[in-house]
């Protein structure tokens, strides 16, 4: 969250400045990466967010003397250093009470990830952001088709999530051939935790996407895998109404195929019965 000056913040700030020290970075190599982040800021549109910090002068000497508590930082050198930290521009200066997610803002969206965890407001007693390393992988979903007419099928994509940058992103991608009709979408979103539920939003050129998921086998534990996923998705395209589908992933170790399946033949297999009772109930 943006530096406001609250005692809270300031002692954050005063503590990670010790804690740098302790970790044995130097004032030069602290205050250097902040002018590199400042150039960051200077040539992105993200300094339009940020109050024009890409013009506050900070020098080695000021620093140290504000990590010695020799002297006080004003409110724009405070705010400076602090949210410096809070980027996480930079993976060898990242201090954890103040950079909570381990997001690096310069990344592909994470300025987006780290408003949006700000925004819905997550704590440590439901499920964290890094609680998400539990799902990162490839899965084979399944939905009903949503092509008009085509209730009596079953849709199988490649559903992706995965990290970059500290970031937790999300793909859904679709390619098959349809009652003489050619799909070919790729949706690309970002993946958050909300409550005892994750939740992912995508866009691409067809359609924007809502995915919730509250139900995970085995359940989540730090440090294992899951193997299924469960859930609905809303797709928004065109004119309304906009439904959502349950949708049942499945962690594959190669890349599914795509495409559609009657879903006549697939009551026939045992392979689908799971699936089935929870997409047609």
């Amino acid at each position: 969250m943006p530096y406001t000056g609250s005692i809270e913040q300031k002692t954050r700030l005063t503590d990670a400045l010790r804690q740098l020290k302790e970790k044995r970075i130097s004032d030069r190599k602290v205050v250097e990466s902040i002018s590199r982040w400042k150039a960051y800021l200077a040539a992105s549109t993200a300094r339009h967010e940020t109050g024009g910090l890409s013009s506050v002068p900070l020098s080695e000497s000021a620093y140290s003397s504000y990590r010695r508590g020799q002297r006080r930082p004003d409110f724009d050198r405070a705010k400076l250093i602090y949210e410096f930290l809070e980027s996480g521009f930079d993976p060898d200066i990242r201090i954890d009470t103040i950079n909570r997610f381990g997001i690096d803002v310069s990344s592909a969206g994470g300025a987006l990830a780290q408003k949006i965890l700000g925004f819905i407001g997550t704590d440590d007693s439901h499920y964290r952001y890094k609680d998400i390393d539990s799902l990162c992988g490839t899965y084979s979903m399944y939905r009903r088709n949503w092509i008009r007419s085509s209730e009596d099928y079953i849709l199988r994509s490649i559903f992706h999530i995965g990290k970059v940058g500290g970031v937790y992103q999300m793909s859904e991608t679709q390619q098959y051939k349809f009652r003489n009709k050619t799909i070919d979408e790729h949706d690309q979103g970002y993946v958050f935790p909300y409550s005892t539920n994750f939740f992912a939003l995508s866009n691409s050129s067809s359609c924007l996407k809502f995915y919730t998921f509250h139900e995970m086998y085995p359940p989540l534990r730090r440090g294992t895998l899951v193997e299924e996923l469960m859930g609905t998705v809303t797709g928004m395209a065109t004119t309304g109404p906009h439904p959502s589908f349950k949708f049942v992933c499945k962690r594959s170790a190669d890349r599914p195929k795509t495409g559609v399946f009657n879903l006549n033949d697939m009551k026939s297999s045992s392979e689908f019965e799971d699936i089935l009772t929870y997409l047609m109930t």
